[in-house]
């Protein structure tokens, strides 16, 4: 059997292949998926490694276009682009991985209502009208999972402690989801929740370089 490892500093990734979402690592090895930001340039840096080093990389694949040509452009490879590793388990799989502590916001499953779950990386700018009307239409109370600290509604509960277990949890959980993120999108899909998604300017410009528009 192939030895698979990750090159990514996302613990959520790392869960995708190893199976538990406990913690994740940068490690290189014989197989490995490149999943994330300035990632591409860190393993273009590996490639160019000159002796041993370089020769432990049997296959390399990356997510995005723009990644490949990275690393096409640095180390002179011509990589795969592959499957994000969040897509790779099923919402059953990623469910056995999930937690809500006490405390945490209830699910419609106990309540009946539930909550519109919130996750932005970037400033909400053109969702935020979007999570006001949805929050007035609905009566949900809105939960943010805090990828920025800028609220994204006035009486938004902010949740500021989640792990990787708790993050999918919220997914889980939540009746609605408002995102501005690739993987936001991806655990709505998973978890089949009705969601509405915002892309930055820099994906509008250059589409065929979005993961996110190409999951959409």
């Amino acid at each position: 059997t192939a030895q698979v490892d990750v090159v990514d500093k996302n613990p959520l990734m790392a869960a995708a292949v190893y199976g538990n979402a406990s913690g994740g690592k940068i490690v290189a090895g014989k197989h490995p998926f490149q999943t994330g930001g300035q990632l591409p340039v860190y393993l273009a840096f590996l490639l160019l490694q000159p002796g041993r080093l370089r020769q432990q990389f049997s296959h390399v694949g990356v997510r995005e276009t723009q990644g490949k040509q990275i690393v096409r452009e640095a180390a002179g490879r011509d990589v795969p682009v592959v499957l994000d590793p969040t897509l790779l388990l099923t919402a059953e799989q990623w469910s056995g991985m999930a937690n809500m502590p006490e405390g945490y916001p209830v699910g419609a499953h106990e309540d009946g209502r539930g909550y519109i779950l919130c996750y932005c990386i970037n400033k909400p700018g053109a969702l935020g009208s979007y999570i006001q009307q949805l929050a007035e239409e609905t009566g949900l109370p809105v939960v943010q999972l805090c990828g920025i600290r800028q609220k994204v509604h006035p009486n938004a509960r902010c949740i500021l402690d989640a792990g990787p277990a708790e993050f999918l949890g919220l997914f889980k959980n939540a009746t609605y989801v408002c995102t501005n993120s690739f993987h936001g999108t991806v655990f709505s899909v998973q978890f089949q929740k009705p969601f509405f998604t915002a892309v930055a300017p820099s994906e509008l410009a250059a589409p065929e370089r979005s993961r996110t528009f190409s999951i959409l």
